[in-house]
């Protein structure tokens, strides 16, 4: 063990690539690099290791000027905690060099490690759409760019083929050359990323002091739950506005309203959301009972794929939501015992599927709101069961039938 002192230059994924002159860096132990890690951990900034040229070896924020990743971004499932860590070891003002293969090359899939490829446009996100990754207070600008040909390539441009055409000819691109300058982000970059990150609060005025509730993105991390203390009303009207955005302008109150009232009058049985806009709706009632800190579970059984987007994009899934899979596939096996809210969505036939199986697990007093288009059904519904009950209400864009204790 000596003490030399620890290069600034840091090389990740070293492999055969080891350097002398460099800090390496690699996440298989048989390289024998300097120290064995996997580079896009989330914690890895501020970890110690003992390493056998230099000691103990902190990796802190700031302590390089140079990080060197070659043909290694290509074998990282989570490349945005990597290039997140890779932004914070650097110094401002360091470089971080890159080579990866292009995406129309023979090298971009013939490794079955590879895990994506890359093109001209695989910088953006971080350099001037920096805000999309998380990163608050400092960025990358792109110093240097280049299109390594491939011998196909240069034959082609030898016979007076332009770099524009040979970029989007298979095979005759075979790397990509960059270099990466972190530099700090601008007071007028800040606010200016505050404005693209949440373009929708320009039309709600009242929701603007949301990163003073806490809304903000961490500088060193990625996508991060957005917390959500009981009784909080600006992550409900967040929340709200997002999904109407989604759902094309619908307006989602009466939903949020009636879910709302289920909590306050005591209801503990689980929410189901079903049919068309299931994800849309199933992601509100589940964000109602995160705000309120509850124990009721919600059930989404989306028909349109497309819509869960919507559960990643605003982060309700937790412990308290379960995606059946399918329609209604499974709903009558799921382990839910009574429902104090049933929300199906979509015209009358989405309705006649629901309703057979689901309807006896909503506990008296508990709520079935449907779409206007499948009113009729319910009608029926409720007919061929000879209920008597209350008709149902109109609650914005649903129709809201309660189920009489009577019923019980």
């Amino acid at each position: 063990m000596t003490s030399t002192p620890v290069p600034t230059r840091l090389n990740i994924g070293s492999g055969p690539l080891w350097d002398e002159a460099s800090l390496n860096i690699d996440i298989w132990p048989a390289a024998a690099p300097d120290i064995v890690a996997d580079m896009s951990r989330r914690d890895l900034v501020g970890m110690r290791f003992r390493t056998h040229r230099f000691g103990d070896v902190e990796l802190a924020a700031g302590r390089f000027t140079e990080i060197v990743a070659l043909h290694v971004l290509e074998h990282v499932p989570d490349l945005v905690g990597l290039m997140t860590n890779c932004l914070n070891l650097l110094q401002d003002g360091g470089v971080m060099t890159i080579r990866v293969p292009y995406d129309l090359s023979h090298g971009a899939w013939q490794d079955p490690t590879h895990v994506r490829a890359f093109n001209e446009r695989s910088w953006l996100y971080y350099t001037s759409w920096s805000w999309m990754m998380g990163w608050t207070e400092a960025r990358f600008d792109l110093q240097r760019h280049q299109m390594i040909p491939s011998p196909y390539g240069r034959k082609l441009h030898q016979a007076g083929v332009a770099q524009a055409e040979l970029a989007v000819r298979p095979r005759a691109i075979d790397e990509i050359a960059v270099e990466l300058r972190k530099r700090p982000l601008t007071e007028a970059e800040r606010v200016a990323q505050q404005r693209d990150a949440r373009p929708h609060l320009a039309n709600f005025p009242h929701m603007q002091s949301a990163a003073a509730a806490g809304f903000d993105r961490p500088a060193t991390s990625g996508r991060p739950e957005v917390p959500a203390p009981p009784h909080r009303p600006l992550y409900l009207d967040l929340l709200q506005a997002w999904l109407e955005e989604m759902a094309g302008g619908r307006g989602l109150g009466p939903l949020r309203h009636a879910a709302e009232t289920a909590l306050d009058r005591g209801r503990t049985g689980d929410f189901l959301a079903a049919g068309q806009g299931a994800a849309i709706a199933g992601a509100l009632l589940a964000g109602v009972v995160r705000n309120r800190d509850a124990t009721n579970h919600t059930w989404i059984a989306a028909e349109d794929g497309e819509d869960m987007l919507a559960l990643e994009r605003v982060r309700v899934l937790d412990g308290r939501v379960t995606i059946l899979p399918g329609p209604l596939a499974g709903t009558t096996a799921a382990p839910f015992e009574r429902l104090s809210m049933l929300v199906v969505g979509g015209d009358a036939r989405a309705v006649e599927r629901a309703l057979p199986p689901l309807f006896d697990r909503v506990e008296p007093g508990g709520r079935i709101l449907v779409d206007a288009a499948g009113l009729g059904a319910l009608h029926r519904f409720l007919a061929s069961r000879n209920l008597d009950g209350p008709g149902p209400t109109q609650a914005g864009g649903y129709r809201c039938w309660t189920r009489p204790h009577s019923l019980a």
